[in-house]
C-alpha cells in the first residue's frame, strides 16, 4: 500500500484552480500525484532523488510555517 503524503500547492484550495498534489515514497525517489479539483485530469510522475531528500517545497522555495494545517507551506512566485 503506497503511504501518500500531501504537500500544500500554494493556491487557495477553494477555487476550482486549486491543486492537490500528494507524494508517496518509492525505491529511487518519489512518485508525485496530482489532481484538479475543477475536473482536471489526475497524473503521475516519478521524481528520481535515491536519499529522499526532496522537502516537498520548489527548488529555491524554503516552506512556511502554517499554523493552521500544522504542516509546511510553499509561498506561490509570481
Amino acid at each position: 500500500m503506497l503511504e501518500i503524503q500531501r504537500i500544500p500547492s500554494g493556491a487557495n484550495e477553494h477555487s476550482l484552480n486549486a491543486m492537490l498534489v500528494g507524494r508517496s515514497k518509492v525505491p529511487g525517489g518519489w512518485l508525485v500525484f496530482t489532481t484538479g479539483l475543477g475536473g482536471c485530469s489526475p497524473s503521475v510522475c516519478f521524481y528520481p532523488d535515491p536519499e529522499h531528500a526532496w522537502s516537498g517545497a520548489s527548488l529555491g522555495m524554503t516552506p512556511l510555517a502554517d499554523p493552521v494545517h500544522k504542516e509546511p507551506r510553499y509561498p506561490v512566485e509570481g
